[in-house]
């Protein structure tokens, strides 16, 4: 018989000791990624959070500005405001009714440089005076004449005492000039305050918002700044931290079922995922949406305009035209039936705009009631057939208020690309056509020449 050779086994004890350290050591080292991961996805939360806080800022200025805009692009506001010091008026419009309409606190007029010309204040404004803003009015007035936009307008972040005003002014323009006029300035300033606060939470997705005036005990933060650069408060947030709510879980799935953590986590960042697209493009259309008549606002008019304008460039120049459209004594409406009739008149027209224009066609609200197309791979012939079909159908689709129909008609100016136009220029010359088509009558269509 042949001798077997001599084996050597592992105790069962020391078995069980192996695998109960290999699990142990899969257990740490799943549960160590699991914490590196939910980790960093705490710090994403975090940095999406701090930009979302900055563009809140940036979303709120811009609104205040293009509200102030209307007014300070009337010249009905320098009549009243400047030459007749209606007070009744300044009351019902650049007063209550601006001030209702955009939820700020106060409006004031400057004339002459420095004088006061009406300093209307809400509620939470009473204890403010003229002299007490009026050096932060001053210097929003110097921040004003450096830009070099056309309106002018600036924005500021400025303490009163124990209160934080964002405020938003401008020069007065000349609707005919299209320039400023010189000594005179509107402002509007809402109060930093709790019910402030409580709507960008809530409409941009932010969690307990908190203005404190030093940063000490505060770890999710940003300075409010003056104009001068001074940090004047800060503004402070907690972050909802996914992690929070997850770890027990996962550290108790973990060690039972690998496979069902896995699963959770998936449907978690799904879930996240969804979220997240769904608040961006939300985002998207309030940047690049006029908030009145839901079309394209100026800003990305231009913005996409000008990016088509550019493809055409490289082909034949006549297939690439623009019209600018305006509406028909339009201040009349404001005047006689309120600024709330006017703004549903602003959208009727904008849908029976639409309905004549193709889905490439580019369309904007670029003032108050100034709109204009871009025509791409249209030759001026076409172009002035799309601008009648649109200023017939205005004049034959009367807008009803109040059981009554409004009657409408609009003016268009037109122009076609040349060689080396951009798009500013294009909108120039339609806009100049549209002064003549005004100046001949109204409710017609005069190409630029």
């Amino acid at each position: 018989m042949k001798k077997l050779k001599s084996r050597t086994f592992i105790p069962v004890k020391s078995l069980t000791h192996i695998v109960a350290w290999l699990l142990f050591a899969m257990v740490v080292a799943l549960a160590s990624c699991l914490l590196f991961f939910l980790n960093s996805l705490d710090q994403i939360t975090t940095d999406e959070l701090d930009q979302r806080v900055h563009l809140a800022q940036k979303l709120e200025a811009n609104h205040g500005r293009d509200i102030l805009e209307e007014y300070t692009y009337w010249d009905e506001t320098y009549l009243k405001v400047v030459i007749e010091s209606d007070a009744n008026w300044i009351e019902n419009n650049s007063g209550n009714y601006l001030m209702e309409k955009s939820d700020h606190d106060f409006s004031v007029g400057v004339i002459e440089g420095d004088k006061e010309a009406y300093f209307i204040k809400g509620v939470d404004a009473q204890n403010l005076s003229f002299d007490e803003i009026k050096n932060s009015l001053f210097e929003l007035m110097n921040l004003s004449q450096q830009h070099k936009t056309e309106t002018q307008l600036a924005h500021g972040l400025f303490r009163f005492n124990s209160d934080v005003y964002h405020i938003v002014g401008g020069p007065l323009i000349d609707e005919g000039l299209k320039s400023p006029i010189q000594g005179t300035f509107l402002a509007l300033g809402r109060r930093i305050d709790t019910e402030y606060l409580s709507e960008l939470e809530k409409n941009y997705q932010l969690f307990d918002l908190k203005l404190s005036y030093s940063p000490k005990g505060l770890k999710y933060f940003t300075a409010l700044l003056a104009p001068s650069g001074n940090a004047i408060a800060y503004l402070s947030w907690k972050p909802q931290l996914p992690s929070r709510d997850i770890i027990p879980v996962i550290i108790l799935i973990s060690i039972l079922f690998t496979f069902i953590i896995t699963s959770v986590m998936k449907i978690l960042l799904q879930k996240e995922q969804a979220s997240r697209e769904e608040y961006e493009d939300k985002l998207f259309l309030e940047a690049t949406t006029d908030s009145l008549t839901k079309v394209n606002n100026r800003r990305y008019f231009m913005e996409i305009g000008s990016r088509e304008l550019n493809a055409y460039k490289r082909l034949d120049e006549g297939l690439f035209t623009v019209l600018v459209l305006d509406i028909d004594h339009f201040k009349a409406i404001n005047d006689q039936h309120g600024h709330s009739v006017g703004d549903k008149a602003l959208t009727h027209f904008a849908q029976l705009c639409l309905k004549e224009l193709r889905e490439s066609d580019i369309f904007g609200r670029i003032g108050g009631e100034e709109f204009a197309v871009v025509l791409p791979n249209t030759n001026l012939e076409k172009a002035i057939e799309v601008a009648n079909r649109i200023r017939a159908l205005v004049a034959q689709t009367p807008f009803v208020s109040k059981d009554k129909p409004l009657h409408l008609t609009v003016s268009i100016g037109v122009s076609v690309l040349t060689k080396h136009d951009q798009l500013e220029v294009l909108i120039e010359k339609a806009d100049k056509a549209l002064y003549d088509a005004k100046n001949e009558g109204r409710n017609r269509v005069v190409i630029y020449s």
